[in-house]
């Protein structure tokens, strides 16, 4: 306890609480909310205001509470922000943001082909495990984590291809680049397996990371432990979210398929019975 209490000693309040986040995160709050006050016959606005508002909270725990502050001195809990801000957040706010109100933001036509191209399936998804693995890279990883500027464009930069790799799976927006339930599932199998590989050699390391090679482990819990700790932390949150997101696409499909028809409308619009 007094080793935690030393760490937090040597930051400002400021840094603590993560004003700047705090600050970001009310004002997304505030639009987002606003948003549902002029349209408030949005479908299922309650479900996707718990859910957006979800993401916020633990996108502001991730980055800018006391686990921030950890993050900086120990590789596990710098794993466990990375599997919160990159694996959990993304789904919550596209899951939570109305389609009504994405249209107006893709109408130009620049912005929808751009978006319509990173967010395709697979080059989404190969530039954020490149992005990562990269990331994850020692010596790129004590290089970017030296300096405060490039920390924190390295964190957007892979915030936005998470956003863009989920986009796919969450579809929270038919036009663009919606893909089937079988083809979702794939994707998300895709993710796991790509992920496990990235993170495979850590279970293999034998030096830890420079950044964290001060801090004053116990002596029943080395430097190596707390990489492969941290390696199987994002590994046991990215495949809970996956058996998630397959358990809500299998109860959706399910539903569709055992909808009660009583006057056979299906049928009066021409439409084939799925069974």
């Amino acid at each position: 306890m007094n080793l935690f209490l030393e760490l937090f000693r040597h930051h400002h309040w400021f840094e603590i609480i993560g004003v700047h986040h705090a600050l970001l995160i009310i004002l997304v709050g505030y639009f987002y909310l606003n948003y549902f006050k002029r349209n408030p016959h949005t479908k299922n606005a309650s479900l996707k205001k718990q859910l957006f508002i979800t993401g916020l909270c633990l996108y502001y725990f991730a980055s800018a509470t006391p686990l921030h502050i950890l993050s900086e001195h120990i590789f596990s809990v710098k794993m466990v922000k990375a599997s919160i801000v990159y694996f959990v957040v993304p789904p919550c706010l596209l899951a939570g943001i109305p389609a009504e109100m994405l249209r107006p933001i893709i109408w130009n036509y620049r912005i929808r082909q751009t978006l319509y191209i990173l967010t395709k399936p697979i080059l989404s998804t190969i530039i954020f495990y490149v992005l990562f693995f990269l990331y994850l890279n020692p010596n790129l990883f004590h290089f970017i984590n030296e300096g405060w500027l490039l920390d924190e464009l390295s964190h957007v930069t892979l915030f936005c291809f998470s956003l863009f790799m989920w986009w796919s799976i969450i579809t929270p927006l038919k036009e663009l680049n919606y893909l089937s339930d079988l083809y979702r599932l794939a994707n998300l199998l895709i993710n796991g397996c790509i992920l496990f590989g990235i993170t495979y050699p850590f279970f293999l390391w034998d030096e830890p990371y420079k950044q964290f090679q001060d801090f004053p482990f116990p002596t029943y819990y080395s430097q190596n432990d707390d990489v492969i700790i941290g390696a199987a932390a994002i590994l046991f949150v990215q495949k809970l979210l996956i058996i998630v997101i397959a358990g809500v696409i299998f109860y959706k499909r399910f539903k569709q398929e055992n909808v009660i028809d009583p006057v056979n409308v299906s049928g009066l619009m021409g439409v084939k019975d799925p069974k």
